[in-house]
C-alpha cells in the first residue's frame, strides 16, 4: 500500500512538472524542500528540466536541493558539469560557496564568497554567507599551545570587533615539597580587516616560589590568504624573579593540501621562540603537521628543539587532537614529551593535557582545562585552568 502511495506521489509530481512553467516548478521545489520532501522536489525539477532542456535556473535549483538534502557529492558533480558552460557565473559560484559551508570547509567558503562579491559587490546572499563563514572559520581557529583562542566565535552569529579574555590557573605538586602556584591573566583583542587581522594586549600575573612576576604582552595574528596565516608576539617582565626578562615568538601555518576540497587538508606549522633570562637565553623551534580528516576535527604532531645558551641542545615532541562535537561544544586532548624551562632550568617533562570549550551565548565562551606534568627527577604537577571570553 505504501509503495503504491509513493509511486502515486512521484507520478503526480512528474505530471505537475510537465505542466508547470520553469519558474513555478522551481518555486514548488522550494516549498517541498522546506517540508524536507527532497526526493519529490528533485523529481519535479528533473522532469521540468526534461521539458525545458538546458534551463540554467532549473539546473541551479537541482544543485540547491541536493545540497539541502546533504547529497554533497552529487551537488558537486552537477556544479562541475555546469562549470564547463558557466565558469565564473556568480550564481554558480555562490552555490559552490554554500556547498563548501555545508561541508564545514569554512576557509574555502570564505574564499568563494569573496570571489562572488568581487564579481557582484551587491550580492546580498553572498554578503550574508561570507559573514556566517567568517564567524564559523573564527570558531574553528585554535591556538595550539593555549586554552585561549584569539579568534573564536560560534558560527552563524554577528561578526564582533572586540574580544576580552580572563582566566586563572592553579597548580599543586607531589613527589617534592613545593607550594602551589597561581596564575591570572586579562587579554583584550581587536579584530580588523574582516577578521583577517587580530591585535592583542595581555597582562599575566604569576605567583610561584613565594614570589610574584608580572608579564606584559602584545602581539598580532594575520591571515595572509586562505592557505597561509602568520603571527608574532612578545612580552616584557619588570624585575622578573623566575619568568624570562622578555621573550619573543613568531610563526605560522601553511596549507599544503586540500585547497580544492578533494584531498584531506594538511597544514605545515612552524613556531619559534626566544626566551631571555638574567643569566641565560633559550631558543625553541617547533615544526609540525596538522591534518584535518573530518570537518571540525584535527590531529597535530610537532617535533621540538630547544637550544639553551649554557648546555646541549634538547629535543621533544607533542601530539594533539581537537574535535568539534556540536556547534557550541569543542574539546582537545594531547601528550607532550618536551624539555620544560622553569626558573631558567630546563628539564625533560612528560605532560598529558585536555580541555573543553563551551559557547554559553553568541557572545560568551567558557573554557576548562587540565594538565599533568611529570618533571624528571623533580615534581609531579597537576594543573587546572578556567577562562571566559566575551565578544562585543
Amino acid at each position: 500500500m505504501r509503495l503504491g502511495l509513493a509511486a502515486l506521489v512521484l507520478l503526480s509530481s512528474a505530471t505537475l512538472a510537465w505542466a508547470m512553467p520553469a519558474d513555478e516548478a522551481i518555486d514548488r521545489s522550494r516549498t517541498l524542500s522546506a517540508e524536507h520532501k527532497y526526493e519529490e522536489a528533485l523529481v519535479l525539477l528533473e522532469n521540468a528540466l526534461a521539458e525545458h532542456p538546458g534551463d540554467g535556473e532549473i539546473q541551479l535549483a537541482i544543485i540547491r536541493v541536493l545540497s539541502w538534502q546533504g547529497n554533497y557529492d552529487a551537488a558537486e558533480k552537477r556544479i562541475q558539469e555546469l562549470d564547463k558552460k558557466y565558469a565564473g557565473n556568480a550564481d554558480l559560484l555562490l552555490l559552490r560557496a554554500n556547498l563548501a559551508a555545508y561541508r564545514r570547509d569554512h576557509a574555502q567558503a570564505v574564499a568563494l564568497y569573496r570571489e562572488v562579491l568581487a564579481k557582484a559587490p551587491d550580492y546580498e546572499d553572498a554578503k550574508a554567507g561570507l559573514e556566517r563563514a567568517l564567524n564559523a572559520l573564527a570558531s574553528d581557529t585554535q591556538i595550539f599551545t593555549s586554552q585561549i583562542s584569539k579568534v573564536e566565535e560560534p558560527a552563524g552569529e554577528p561578526v564582533f570587533a572586540w574580544q576580552v579574555d580572563s582566566g586563572f590557573e592553579f597548580s599543586e605538586f607531589s613527589r617534592v615539597d613545593q607550594t602551589g602556584w597561581n596564575q591570572e591573566f586579562l587579554q583584550l583583542t581587536r579584530f580588523l580587516d574582516e577578521r583577517k587581522t587580530a591585535i592583542h594586549g595581555k597582562i599575566t600575573r604569576y605567583d610561584q616560589f613565594s614570589s610574584t612576576d608580572v608579564e606584559y604582552e602584545a602581539g598580532i595574528d594575520h591571515t595572509v590568504s586562505d592557505n597561509l596565516s602568520l603571527y608574532a608576539s612578545g612580552t616584557i617582565g619588570i624585575d622578573a624573579d623566575f619568568r624570562p626578562e622578555y621573550w619573543v615568538t613568531g610563526g605560522g601555518a601553511l596549507k599544503i593540501t586540500g585547497a580544492n576540497g578533494k584531498i584531506m587538508p594538511a597544514w605545515l606549522t612552524l613556531d619559534g621562540r626566544h626566551d631571555t633570562y638574567e643569566d641565560t637565553s633559550i631558543l625553541t623551534a617547533k615544526l609540525g603537521l596538522r591534518l584535518e580528516p573530518v570537518e571540525g576535527w584535527s590531529i597535530t604532531a610537532r617535533a621540538i628543539a630547544l637550544d639553551p645558551d649554557d648546555s646541549r641542545r634538547l629535543y621533544g615532541k607533542d601530539f594533539r587532537l581537537d574535535g568539534r562535537v556540536t556547534d557550541t561544544f569543542r574539546f582537545y586532548a594531547g601528550y607532550a614529551d618536551v624539555p620544560e624551562t622553569v626558573a631558567a632550568i630546563t628539564v625533560d617533562t612528560q605532560t598529558w593535557f585536555g580541555g573543553i570549550a563551551l559557547d554559553l551565548t553568541p557572545e560568551a565562551t567558557l573554557r576548562l582545562g587540565y594538565a599533568r606534568d611529570d618533571r624528571e627527577n623533580s615534581y609531579i604537577r597537576q594543573v587546572v585552568n578556567a577562562s571566559v571570553s566575551y565578544r562585543f
